[in-house]
């Protein structure tokens, strides 16, 4: 409880301190089944300080069931014009699917710790360390992605190259609108494999619905889920079935963002 306290206390002060900063947190229960078949439910506890301007940071602290209480998160960077340049602990370039809990199943995801990222505004560039705390020189990846409008849809490409086994993953992110209908499209390609993957979704209101698969099997797993909110409250349930194993995936959950 000492080590929550003051690192807590830490984030109030730094937030107090810093021009225009931004302290939020949030509180999320989510219920999945596990390996046994049980339905089990997870805290998780959020907390996030960002202070913007010509340079800006932020961090995100995360708690989840009590247990842990860990730095889920951070970055340190400049925007001069339509450049921004940071460092930290701050997601990649590559593309993603899935929904809260199911989806995703498919897709290439090449790892990465912290980076540097340089985003141009339709062009982004990203170098990931193994691990900083080791040596800032051994780079463990890179990346670059282009971000484009085209026949009506927003396209985004993206590239991996792995330094260490010299693969390159490709990926791909095509989203439209159609009327009220959102329609989208994202899909990798993994050299390490050799494998080609996709997951395609339709949403329309609050209802989203997907399928997936890669080239052994382009029906692998299908799904939906709905997503509201009720006076700030995001509430969102899940469900996801494999055609190969027949087996079903449900969960559900809800946040309170503050």
């Amino acid at each position: 409880m000492r080590n929550v306290f003051i690192t807590t206390i830490a984030a109030v002060a730094f937030a107090g301190a810093a021009n225009a900063a931004d302290l939020g947190g949030s509180v999320g229960v989510e219920f999945t089944e596990n390996s046994a078949g049980d339905y089990i439910a997870t805290t998780t506890l959020g907390m996030g300080v960002s202070s913007g301007g010509l340079a800006f940071g932020s961090f995100d602290i995360e708690s989840v069931d009590g247990a842990t209480f860990a730095l889920d998160g951070w970055q340190l960077g400049t925007t001069v014009g339509t450049t921004t340049v940071s460092i930290g602990d701050q997601g990649d370039l590559f593309p993603g699917a899935g929904l809260e809990i199911v989806g995703d199943d498919t897709l290439a995801d090449p790892a990465t710790n912290d980076s540097v990222m340089a985003d141009f505004g339709n062009v982004a560039f990203m170098v990931g360390f193994t691990d900083v705390t080791t040596d800032v020189s051994d780079i463990a990846n890179t990346q670059a992605s282009v971000s484009t409008a085209a026949a009506g849809a927003d396209v985004t490409l993206a590239v991996d190259y792995n330094n260490v086994s010299h693969d390159l993953t490709y990926g791909a992110d095509v989203g439209y609108t159609y009327n009220a209908a959102l329609l989208g499209l994202v899909a990798t390609y993994a050299d390490s494999n050799k494998t080609t993957a996709y997951e395609a979704s339709a949403g329309y209101g609050i209802v989203t619905a997907f399928v997936n698969g890669d080239n052994s099997d382009w029906s692998q797993n299908v799904g939906a889920g709905v997503n509201t909110e009720f006076g700030g409250l995001n509430v969102y349930a899940e469900g996801a079935y494999n055609l190969d194993a027949k087996d079903t995936t449900l969960g559900a959950g809800l946040s309170f963002n503050f």
